[in-house]
């Protein structure tokens, strides 16, 4: 997976080659060949919208929240995308596998009667 760094303004961008645009959430992600990155998006109030450069920092690294994202902007592939859903998998049933064996305990403790 490549490495890209964000772009915090338009003058950063000044002669880049774009690679490609992408467009997720109603904002544009800029690509250019350099692995940088840009997004516009729009900001505004009833009728008064500007459009601007996207200033806060936006995370291309994969997580188990965003990865459906980043595949749709083409940072990873299928395959990376299939692993992280099969992790993530994994890890929401040792989760609830977890979680299912504190309860039995506690409810195996509170309803357990000791016979003498």
């Amino acid at each position: 997976m490549k490495k890209y760094n964000q772009l915090k303004s338009f003058k950063e961008a000044i002669g880049k080659k774009i690679d490609r645009i992408n467009e997720l959430n109603g904002e544009l992600f800029f690509f250019f060949t350099d692995d940088t990155f840009f997004i516009i998006t729009e900001h505004g109030y009833d009728g008064d919208i500007d459009i601007g450069i996207h200033e806060l920092s936006f995370s291309l690294n994969p997580t188990h929240f965003n990865f459906l994202n980043l595949h749709s902007l083409g940072i990873i592939t299928p395959d990376e995308r299939d692993a992280i859903s099969n992790n993530r998998k994994e890890l929401y049933d040792l989760e609830n596998e977890k979680r299912d064996k504190n309860e039995y305990e506690r409810l195996k403790n509170k309803y357990e009667t000791t016979i003498i």
